[in-house]
This record gives structure tokens, sequence and C-alpha cells, in this order.
């Protein structure tokens, strides 16, 4: 289980030009800020680099377009998502939970009502309203499938800045 500060422990600091699995890592984290239009190639292009200092600013981090060691502590977790669906638990669920929450505020508005770890009936919900609200299949599983299709889903619908203005709403991520 991670720790506030310690979602992608061991990561080196990667730039423009860089490429590999640690890009890639980033650029995942980077899409669950949430910024689904970033493509997960493992190439850290003008892209990656301009999604960078969208949420280093969001973040109140200087605006480098590097991900050093505190972007890496302010995004979430990296790691390739798993499929999750009900009777799902632990951090990825919890990671989820937050993303839902705070991306919720002004557009697919079900919220998991509780960040928990357990994917149960409110977060299938939450999820199911994010996946009509991006034109997705509508199933309330979470996958990499899912994650792919997002962005055709999220471009047309609703301005991605839009989208990751409400990850940071204070209203949004008050959950408890």
């Amino acid at each position: 289980m991670s720790k506030p500060g310690q979602h992608n422990p061991g990561q080196p600091t990667v730039g423009y030009g860089d490429k590999g699995e640690s890009v890639k890592q980033a650029q995942r984290a980077l899409r669950r800020t949430p910024n689904p239009a970033l493509e997960v190639d493992g190439e850290f292009g003008k892209l990656t680099e301009a999604a960078t200092k969208e949420f280093q600013k969001d973040a109140g981090l200087p605006v480098t377009g590097v991900v050093d060691r505190p972007t890496w502590d302010a995004l979430p977790i990296g790691d390739p998502m798993p499929v999750l669906s009900q009777g799902s638990s632990g951090e990825v669920v919890r990671s989820l939970q937050e993303i839902l929450t705070k991306g919720a505020f002004g557009l697919w508005e079900t919220i998991p009502k509780g960040i928990d770890g357990n994917f149960g009936p409110n977060t299938a919900a939450s999820v199911r309203g994010f996946q009509t609200w991006a034109g997705i299949k509508v199933d309330g599983v979470v996958g990499q499938t899912d994650l792919g299709r997002c962005h055709a889903g999220v471009h047309g619908r609703a301005p991605v800045h839009h989208w990751r203005a409400a990850h940071y709403h204070p209203v949004a991520a008050t959950v408890r």
C-alpha cells in the first residue's frame, strides 16, 4: 500500500526525449490526473511535456516539464491498470475512487460515496456514470481497454482542461 508522496517510488527523473517504461509510468499517472487525451507510448515528447507542465502548474509545483521527484510524489499511481470490477479491493481501487470523486464534479456527477479501497455498488455506479459521459462501453468494469478508448469518448464531449480542472475542485474532493 502506498503512502501519500510515495505513489511512484524509485522512478527516475524523465523529460523531453526520454523513452521507456518510466516514461510510460509517468504518462499513465498523468492520464489519471485526469488527462485522458495523453497517449501512453513510452516516448516523452511535446504532448507529455505539455501535460507535465499543466499538472505541475495545477499542483502548485515548479513548472519545468520534467517529471522529477516532487512531480512523481504528487502524481497518482502510474502502474498499469488491472481490470477492476465489483468485489475488487486495494490501493488501486482507492486511487480509482479518488479519480472518480475528483473528476466527477460538473461532468458525470456520480461519485463513489467514499474512498475506502473497496469496489462496491457506489463505485460501480460512478464508473458507469463516467463511461456514459465518456461515450465508451457502459459495463461498470475498468481496465486498460476502457482507458485506451477513453480519449475517443472524452474528445468532443468536454474540453480536457475542464475535466482536469474539476480534479482539483475543493468541493468535489470532499467526500467524507
